[in-house]
Parts: C-alpha cells; structure tokens; sequence
C-alpha cells in the first residue's frame, strides 16, 4: 500500500505544476520584450538586399526572426527557476500573503512546533487548490506597437521588386556559363586524348594544359574578369602553337599527289580528286617502286614533274621541295635506287605532315571552343543592356523615319554625295581597279521583273525663260541598257566559290569558323548557277 503524501510532497508537487506555468509566463514575456530586436534587424536586413546585391537576401532577412525564435523556445528550458522562487511568485501574483514560501521555510528548520505543522498543511491545501489558468500572462503593450514599423517595413521590402534580383540573376548567368565552359573544356580533354593520330607529348601537354585551365575556370566560377583573363591567356597559348604553313603543306602534298596522278593517269576519273595525306604517302611509295620498270622517256617526263613540282613547293615545304629536286636529279642520272629513296622520302614527310595537322587540329578545335566559351561568358547578363540599346536604337530609327519622310534630299546631301564622287569616272559605267591597278569588269546581279507595277515617280523641271516648266521625257526603261563591261553574278560565283574553298584548305582556319565560310557561299549560290 502507498503511503499517503506529506503536506510538504503535496506542495512540491504543486509547485512543480505552477513552475510550468510560469516558465511559459516568462517566455511569452521575453518573447514581447525581445519581438521588436529581431524584427528591427529583419528590417535592416530586408534594406540591405535592396542595396547590395546578397545572394538569397531574403532568407538572410528572415534569420533574425528565425533566431529570435530560437531564443524564445530556449528561454524556459534553460532558465533556472527553483521552487523557493516559484512559491514567492505565486505567492505574489495570487495574493496569499507568503503562504507557500513560508511552508518551504518552516519545512527546513530543524524543530517543527503544532503550529508550524499546522501551516504547512494549510499551505498545502492552497497550492492544490491553484489552477494554472490564474497565472496571468504579462506583455507589455508599448513594446508590442512599436514592433509593427519594422514588421511592415520588412515585409514591404520582402515583397517590392529589388532592383539586385537582376544583378543577382546575371551573376547566377555567368557562373552557369563559366561551369558550362569548363565542361565543355573537359569534353574537349577527352577528345584529345582519344585522339590517336597526335604525338605522345603533344596529347599529354595539350590535356596537361586543359586540365589546369579547368581548374582554373571552377575556382573563378563567380568572377567573369578572372574567367575571362584565364580564357584569354590560354587563347593566347594556343594561338602560339599553331603552325600556319601546316594547313598549306598538307595541301600542297595533296595537289602535288593529284597533279602527279593526272599526269600519269588522264583517262582516270579519280585523278582530279584530293587524296587525302595517308594516300599520298601509299601513292609516293608505289612510284618509288616501278621507277625501275621506267623507260627512259617515263623517268624524263617524271623528272621534269617531279622539278616543277619541287618548284611549286620551295615557299611551303621547303624539305619536301629538296627531295623531289633531288629525285629529279637522280632521275636526270639514271639512278633509280636513289630516286626511289628521296620518294619515300618525301611519303615520310606526308605522314609527318598527316600528324602535325592532326596536332593542329586538335588545338583548332580546343582554340575554337575557348573562343566560343569566351564570347558566350562576356556576352551572359547583357540581355537588359541589349535591350536598352534596342529601345534606344528603335526610337532612333523612327525619328530617322520620320525626318526622312519627305519625299525630297537636301543639298547638303547632295553635297556630300558629290565630293565622295572621284572626278572623271563615269557613274553609269562603274569600273573597279585589281592591286596592279588594271580595270576589270564589275559583277552585277541581273534583273528579274517582279511583275508588279512600281511607283511613277517624277521630277519637276527647270523653268525657262518663259515662266513655263521643261520636262524631258527618258528613253530609258527597266532594266536598263546592256553593258558590255560588266559580268553577270551567275556567271563568276563557281570560280569564287572553289577559291573560297582551295583558301580554306591551304589556311589555318578554326574548323568552327570555316563552316560559317561554307554556308555564307552557300547562301549566295544562285539557283542557276553552272556547275
């Protein structure tokens, strides 16, 4: 069986009930006390991302409420309330004049008389009798009012546009574009070392110097001057590697190979196709190995190609341009072994050749995406700044419109247009001078009547002595005349066209930039164009 509770455990225990009570008492009371701190620097805070641009400034304005809070949850469970204290409190709040402090002081005193006894039981009876709900919550109101300004304050800056959100966006742009760039740099690393045809010490160099520059783009993600520095540094570097006579040695093999096939070959077909570096050096060492089944006439007519070809190439291979003379010498001499050997030779250089081009390729390739990487990193966030100078240029060219609405030109014009005129040249019969200052003829597009009825437009004569207006009546009439000193455009496209392309192969141009060549020709084929 349980023995029944002392008056002195039951006030304990009641006391512990009130002690709740209270605590939560005293945490509202702090959090009214406190309120108006943290949503101050919720203010202040909330003002500060409207002037500085702060990555995820309202999440940094809402943490002092959030530590606020904390404290206010805090407060009551590490704040030390003993019982002695709880008693006087009640005591005070609910009037029972030091009842219960009294107990608990008569309680620790070592002799205990009837009426000590007495009063801890009626102690006791007041303490069970306690309700929670009769401690009151204390707030104190002027606090409370003044923690309104700064609670609207922040929350109308929490909810306004923030003028930083746009410079927070072009910074978020330019990291996502500087850790796309360096992804597109590591792609490009794995290309290169799958790359097969390159040098081991190229590739190892080429992905040594990818990789740093990787790295480097990762740690300057948030700085577009520092990414671009990097950017423009390693353009630099590889721009440094690129050999420009590599492009126009392959080519120069190349023709040297088809020349020396047609030659041998006319009736062949493929002879007026480019073989490619690898076919030039299986063609030189098939040549090397029927010299000796020559006739004389055969090794005189090789010699005298292989001299002229030799000549051809002095600017652009210099080596490969002393071995075919030497060839041609042995040729002249009748030594075939000799000549046989400068010709494999020469297939050794093509395939020398075939892998420095393969290494420049590689750092085209890597160059080209640098560039592109370079453009696109200072190009991101300009949208707006493009936008405005759009709106303005839009606005230019409708006041343009508008003051050149008219119908009429001003003699200042006129003016300007005339004294641009060089003296002396005919501008219904346009020439244009070469370098060496011969006149050749001009290229027109010819013209196609459309079939729809243009505007009459008309000019008002001079007046004569007679007070009336001349008017002269044209002889002319759409198209025009036939002039005899211009070409038509259908006529010279295919031959610019194969110079655009012959350029392409023998130049060190960026795969990337010569297919913009290719389709810029492309659009302007005409649909008539001979083949």
């Amino acid at each position: 069986m349980l023995q029944p509770s002392t008056p002195h455990e039951t006030l304990l225990r009641d006391l512990r009930r009130i002690s709740l009570r209270l605590r939560l008492s005293d945490a509202l009371f702090f959090a009214s006390r406190s309120l108006w701190l943290g949503l101050t620097a919720f203010a202040l805070l909330a003002l500060l991302g409207h002037f500085l641009p702060l990555p995820l400034w309202r999440i940094w304005a809402l943490s002092p409420l959030g530590f606020w809070l904390g404290l206010v949850v805090a407060y009551p469970l590490f704040r030390p309330l003993p019982l002695q204290r709880v008693a006087q409190r009640a005591d005070s709040l609910l009037l029972l004049s030091e009842r219960l402090a009294t107990a608990l002081e008569l309680h620790t005193q070592k002799e205990h008389g009837q009426l000590d006894d007495l009063q801890q039981e009626d102690a006791a009876n007041v303490g069970h009798q306690i309700q929670p709900h009769q401690i009151p919550f204390q707030a104190p109101s002027k606090t409370l009012r003044w923690s309104i300004i700064p609670l609207f304050v922040g929350l109308a800056l929490l909810f306004l546009p923030n003028p930083q959100d746009a410079i927070l966006a072009e910074r978020q742009k330019i990291q996502q574009t500087v850790e796309k760039v360096a992804k597109e740099v590591a792609e490009m690393k794995q290309k290169v070392a799958e790359t097969k045809e390159l040098k081991a010490e190229e590739r190892v160099e080429l992905e040594k110097y990818l990789t740093e520059l990787q790295e480097k783009l990762r740690r300057n993600a948030e700085k577009q001057e520092a990414a671009l520095a990097d950017l423009s540094d390693a353009e630099a570097h590889l721009q440094q590697k690129l050999k420009p006579l590599t492009d126009a040695r392959k080519a120069a093999l190349e023709q040297m190979a088809r020349n020396l096939q047609n030659a041998q070959n006319p009736a062949d077909q493929q002879a007026n196709q480019r073989p490619n570096l690898d076919q030039v050096a299986q063609q030189l060492e098939q040549l090397a190995q029927q010299l000796a089944k020559m006739t004389p006439e055969e090794r005189q007519k090789l010699a005298d190609q292989l001299n002229q070809q030799a000549k051809q190439m002095t600017a652009t291979d210099p080596q490969t341009a002393q071995n075919l003379a030497a060839a041609a010498t042995a040729l002249q001499q009748g030594n075939s072994e000799q000549a046989a050997k400068q010709l494999q030779q020469v297939a050794q250089n093509a395939r020398e050749t075939q892998q420095q081009v393969a290494g420049q390729q590689a750092v085209q390739q890597a160059l080209g995406t640098i560039q592109q990487g370079r453009q696109q990193l200072a190009q991101a966030g300009q949208q707006q700044a493009q936008t405005g100078q759009t709106g303005q240029t839009g606005q230019t060219g409708q006041q343009g419109q508008k003051a050149g609405s008219g119908g009429g030109s001003s003699a200042q014009n006129l003016g300007q247009r005339q004294s641009e005129s060089k003296a002396g040249v005919d501008q219904n019969h346009p020439v244009v001078s070469d370098s060496k200052g011969n006149k050749r003829d001009i290229i027109y597009q010819p013209y196609k009547a459309s079939g729809q009825k243009g505007q009459t437009d008309s000019v008002q004569g001079q007046q004569g002595q007679q007070g009336q207006t001349e008017i002269q009546q044209g002889q002319n009439e759409l198209p025009g005349t036939d002039n005899a000193s211009v070409v038509p455009y259908q006529q010279i496209f295919p031959e610019y066209n194969r110079a655009a392309g012959e350029a392409l192969d023998r130049s060190a141009v960026p795969p990337h930039l010569k297919e913009y060549v290719r389709s810029y020709f492309s659009q302007l084929e005409p649909a008539s164009a001979p083949k």
